[in-house]
């Protein structure tokens, strides 16, 4: 089961400083940087994928952005970046439950990359950046095209033990152009697959 992000990439040319901004209500922004400011929306979701022949629970997991205008981590919601930012995100893994076993996993993290499938459209998310993992290693970018655009996507392969809990975090650089991406874009992880795939 995959779990994912939405958010309208609505972008101005006014730079700010990522999550470091703690006082982004009492900024002066041009009419145009009003407009056009970052929104983003996470869905917290949970992975319910059993490795075969394991009767354990599987680990549970939440996706969630930072939000510069609340200084917190949020599942919705999230605001607020402009072109050329990167957003912070994170992927919390839990391994807890009384029954748990050590699990070796598979993910794919994808975001919109092209509004095309043909590579003309305009470009989202351009890149995933500063992975900080607290296991495993992460292979990309590759390129997953589908009917209607082409998503950016990284494979994370890890072994998380019975009774942990980590965190991963990364952020998703927008393109240049990100406000003329021209709908919302998508952001999601799927957890299971094989390397394969």
């Amino acid at each position: 089961m995959a779990g994912g992000i939405n958010y309208r990439c609505l972008c101005g040319s006014k730079s700010i400083t990522g999550y470091r901004d703690k006082d982004l209500s009492k900024r002066d922004y041009s009419p145009i940087s009003r407009i056009f400011i970052f929104s983003i929306l996470l869905l917290l979701f949970f992975a319910l994928t059993i490795q075969p022949g394991s009767s354990a629970p599987p680990p549970t997991y939440s996706f969630e952005g930072y939000d510069t205008a609340q200084s917190k981590w949020r599942h919705s919601n999230i605001c607020c970046y402009l072109e050329g930012d990167c957003v912070p995100c994170r992927v919390i893994v839990d391994n807890t439950k009384p029954t748990a076993e050590n699990r070796t996993l598979t993910e794919r993290i994808f975001f919109d990359y092209n509004s095309e499938p043909d590579y003309s459209g305009k470009l989202g998310v351009v890149d995933l950046e500063n992975f900080n993992l607290p296991n495993g290693t992460t292979d990309g970018p590759f390129y997953n095209v589908l009917s209607n655009k082409v998503e950016i996507y990284y494979w994370w392969n890890y072994t998380i033990p019975a009774g942990q809990k980590w965190t991963m975090t990364f952020c998703a650089r927008l393109s240049p152009e990100c406000a003329q991406y021209g709908k919302k874009t998508h952001g999601r992880i799927e957890q299971g697959k094989k390397r394969s795939q």
